[in-house]
């Protein structure tokens, strides 16, 4: 397990998805930020910025109504973009068709295991470098 307290936003639009991620990922210790929408999850980004508090880690829901995952994920300034964890239905990579996904650091498929997801929560926020916030 890290060393420190991560800033984790859930993105997703179904709320029972939002709420047992976010109950899982307060339980592995870290704080969590949701957003119902990628235009929320952009408010959420931003205010935390505006906040010197910044993000750690997204994870966000691939399909959304308004706007996908990798909608959001491409909206990103990619020098302050923290890891950001895709969940899909399709857990591989391969088979998404959008050169995007490049940009994704990892992958979570629906539904979700509470073990699997701290584990891919854990190895991005070791992997990653510090975020200028």
């Amino acid at each position: 397990m890290t060393d420190r307290l991560a800033k984790i936003l859930v993105v997703d639009d179904d709320s029972v998805s939002r709420l047992v991620i976010s109950h899982i990922i307060a339980k592995a210790g870290h704080d969590v930020l949701t957003a119902e929408s990628a235009e929320n999850a952009r408010q959420q980004i931003d205010g935390a910025h505006a906040a010197r508090s910044g993000i750690d880690l997204i994870v966000c829901d691939y399909l959304m109504p308004d706007e996908s995952g990798l909608d959001l994920l491409a909206s990103l300034d990619s020098s302050t973009r923290p890891p950001f964890v895709l969940l899909t239905g399709v857990g591989d990579r391969a088979k998404f068709d959008d050169e995007r996904i490049d940009d994704v650091t990892d992958f979570l498929t629906k539904p979700v295991e509470s073990d699997e997801l701290t584990a891919v929560i854990e190895r991005c926020l070791q992997a990653a470098p510090s975020i200028p916030r």
